[in-house]
């Protein structure tokens, strides 16, 4: 069986930064940003969850990032950290965004398991490589995923930066 697996979407970053709302389409969201600054700082939206289901998408890598404040960009970037302390808290505030993402729209899964993972790919079917397991509502019936860093202790390194040397324990 062959799943299609988004490997990197900021969505945390974005919503945050840009209240963008990944449950919409990505051109709902397009148009709910017509008059407003995000495109011009990082560009249209390419996906939502209806998006996400119609490409068959079943497992998205929701990332967590924040940038030093040296690389902050203008008043509109908010996750930026002088410290390991702020920067765990900017990450904390992310992963609070893909808890709640999962918690408010059934659609979106949160893997800290290998059962979850499991559990997950079970409701996909080998043959249509659409979820078996449908859910109802008003814009989508099937199942996708976003994979989170569990907060359990894991060393994250953030080598992105250059000169950034954080490493911490979520």
């Amino acid at each position: 069986m062959s799943l299609i697996v988004d490997a990197h979407q900021d969505l945390a970053w974005n919503a945050i930064t840009f209240g963008r709302d990944y449950s919409h389409s990505a051109h709902t969201i397009r148009e709910s940003e017509l008059n407003s600054a995000a495109p011009a700082h990082n560009g249209n939206t390419l996906l939502g969850l209806p998006d996400y289901l119609r490409g068959e998408v079943a497992i998205v890598f929701g990332t967590l990032f924040a940038a030093p404040f040296r690389n902050k960009m203008g008043e509109w970037d908010v996750l930026n950290y002088k410290d390991s302390v702020q920067a765990h808290r900017l990450y904390a505030q992310q992963l609070d965004y893909y808890e709640r993402l999962a918690d408010t729209h059934p659609e979106f899964m949160l893997i800290n398991t290998r059962r979850d993972l499991e559990g997950v790919l079970a409701t996909w079917s080998p043959t249509s490589y659409h979820p078996v397991a449908k859910r109802s509502g008003p814009d989508f019936g099937y199942q996708t995923i976003v994979v989170t860093i569990a907060r359990n202790p894991i060393r994250v390194g953030f080598p992105h930066w250059g000169h950034t040397t954080i490493t911490l324990d979520t």
